[in-house]
């Protein structure tokens, strides 16, 4: 994953991504769903596309948590941030490793978290929902509408702090590439030729754009002579 100066996000690889190195699909998402259960890895759904998913190793992920309450500590009565961090960390992260949680099923990993071995404090009413809103605005969750299988509450996605900016550079970096080989002839390129284009709108380098695109179909992949001829499909 490239260093990125202006957006601050942890390290992490998009589905699609996998897709193009791995042969079988099928068992890629089989062992991606383990490591997700084991909670080694988390998996967000990105608002890039469809089926456009990042994912990030969970410690990965708790140190930009903890880095967040350590900002939040230096702050004259932030008390409550920390404490919203404290138990995003240590209680709902590992009791839920889905991409998202309904209301009814957040309100009862917070009931049952108020024993002191696992939070010593004493939570009163209103207290989940100035934790949610702490994470929410600090860009660990989002909130969505009810609507489906969440129809009886609300639903909260799983979400990584400066996503946005992040999903952007995914939106017209894919663009970028692919008014490039719009203009080729037969909308092809040698790869080798390709990767010394400089991104004009992305932050995000060309390699990881082409791993993107090879592995959401967009782009076709043929190993020749001279190196990997790419197609746009």
């Amino acid at each position: 994953f490239p260093r990125l100066e202006k957006v601050q996000v942890p390290p992490l690889i998009l589905r699609n991504q996998l897709y193009s190195l791995l042969i079988d699909r099928t068992q890629a998402d089989r062992d991606l769903d383990l490591l997700r259960r084991k909670n080694v890895v988390r998996m967000f759904k990105l608002p890039t596309g469809a089926d456009d998913y990042a994912i990030v190793f969970t410690q990965d992920y708790v140190a930009k948590v903890d880095l967040a309450s350590q900002i939040a500590a230096r702050k004259s009565g932030a008390e409550a941030h920390e404490d919203a961090f404290n138990w995003f960390k240590e209680v709902l992260l590992p009791r839920c490793t889905e991409l998202s949680i309904a209301q009814v099923e957040l309100q009862q990993i917070f009931s049952s978290s108020m024993d002191p071995k696992q939070l010593p404090l004493q939570a009163g009413p209103g207290v989940l929902d100035s934790w949610v809103t702490v994470l929410v605005q600090a860009g660990f969750l989002t909130r969505k509408a009810s609507s489906g299988a969440f129809a009886a509450g609300e639903c909260h996605w799983f979400s990584i702090p400066s996503i946005g900016l992040l999903s952007k550079s995914l939106i017209e970096g894919k663009a970028e590439i692919a008014r490039l080989l719009s203009q080729r002839k037969f909308n092809q390129i040698l790869e080798s030729l390709l990767e010394k284009h400089k991104m004009r709108s992305s932050l995000l380098g060309i390699k990881f754009h082409l791993r993107d695109m090879v592995g959401c179909q967009l782009i076709k992949s043929t190993p020749t002579t001279c190196g990997s001829l790419l197609t746009l499909l």
